[in-house]
């Protein structure tokens, strides 16, 4: 825990410096972690300090900031979402939020050439899927707009992701925000609503024979896509597909996944940490007699942890191998953030003890 007061108190000192507001490297992030280390630590000087980040979103944001999820302010709405729904803050999200809603709805309708990913339909529909999570009042006009184009967002998703799947296998590196990996994710988030599961059904079929052809090139992400997918599974059946995640397993070579991931680089999105938790979240979900158990414990406990991934060290004197980054997805809030929900070292204890982490990306 010493690290991640270390990590806290950087961040206290330089994160308001940081001139992006957004979820996954600005202000945003960044709060959020705050708020989060403040409840679990018991100290109100991270929750204040989160605050004062919070005001400045308010005042720096503007209905032409960039409207998307990674870099926007839908990625800004889902983190005000997030904290009202877990009690962090109070707010009346369909006032606060109306910006957000307006042009996240411009964003959709008059804009033809969106990105697939998490800069375009998949990351509108986590804010979109957010935003109707804890809807109240179902007869609200918010409410009505939101789920009619968070259907909207899905139907756009079935028509062009089928022209991406020839991305699959072209991977040359580890990055936590792989397109498919995501989709699989996203949907099993979309289908808690229950609000459109029969199109995801037919969804999940349909991938099946693209499945069949096409597997990632790098070893992790086959088990981050694999991990993905069985989860999506839990909530939408397809044996068909099952069967083709389980090919998929068969062929990773978990010795290779060690050279495959620079080990200087610690981040969430392109490193060690970010290649923890998905170990971490395949181990929970696998039992423990499995084959490869011993073999994906060894790989974890493998990667070491930073030992100081701060411009200082402790001692005052300056770190030139340090992590100059602050946000969640590609900074210091992240791996402050992996310490508080990951061990460093799995043993007996961690694994009596386990239970589903929280979503580095997208889930509360």
């Amino acid at each position: 825990m010493n690290k991640v007061y270390r990590i806290g108190d950087y961040l206290l000192q330089h994160a308001r410096e940081n001139k992006d507001l957004s979820l996954m490297e600005g202000k945003m992030g960044i709060s959020i972690f705050c708020f989060i280390f403040s409840r679990i630590s018991n100290d109100n000087k991270y929750s204040e300090f989160a605050e004062l980040l919070l005001d400045d979103i308010y005042k720096e944001i503007s209905v032409n900031h960039t409207s998307d999820f990674y870099h926007g302010l839908a990625g800004i709405g889902w983190g005000i979402e997030y904290l009202v729904q877990n009690k962090y803050i109070e707010a009346d999200t369909d006032e606060v939020l109306e910006i957000v809603d307006i042009s996240t709805l411009k964003a959709l309708t008059t804009n033809a050439s969106l990105h697939f990913g998490l800069n375009g339909y998949l990351g509108y529909l986590l804010y979109l899927t957010q935003r109707l999570k804890n809807s109240k009042n179902l007869s609200s006009v918010p409410y009505k707009i939101n789920k009619e184009l968070l259907i909207y967002v899905i139907n756009k998703i079935d028509e062009v992701c089928h022209n991406h799947f020839s991305q699959i296998g072209t991977d040359t590196s580890f990055d936590l925000t792989l397109d498919f990996p995501v989709l699989m994710i996203v949907l099993e988030r979309v289908s808690q609503l229950n609000l459109y599961n029969v199109k995801l059904e037919r969804m999940v079929n349909q991938f099946s024979p693209y499945f069949e052809t096409k597997m990632p090139a790098m070893n992790i992400n086959k088990l981050y896509l694999a991990s993905a997918v069985n989860k999506l599974l839990l909530r939408v059946p397809n044996l068909r597909l099952e069967k083709q995640v389980q090919k998929l397993l068969f062929s990773i070579d978990y010795n290779e996944i060690k050279d495959e991931v620079d080990e200087n680089n610690y981040t969430i999105r392109y490193g060690t940490w970010g290649v923890k938790y998905i170990l971490w979240q395949f181990l929970v979900s696998m039992p423990q007699n499995d084959l490869n158990w011993k073999t994906i414990v060894q790989l974890y406990n493998s990667f070491s942890y930073a030992q100081d991934i701060l411009p200082e060290t402790q001692e005052g004197a300056t770190n030139q191998t340090s992590l100059k980054e602050l946000g969640l997805l590609g900074g210091i809030a992240g791996i402050g953030f992996s310490n508080l929900f990951l061990p460093s070292v799995i043993d007996d204890l961690s694994y009596n003890s386990m239970k589903q982490p929280l979503n580095l990306l997208f889930n509360n």
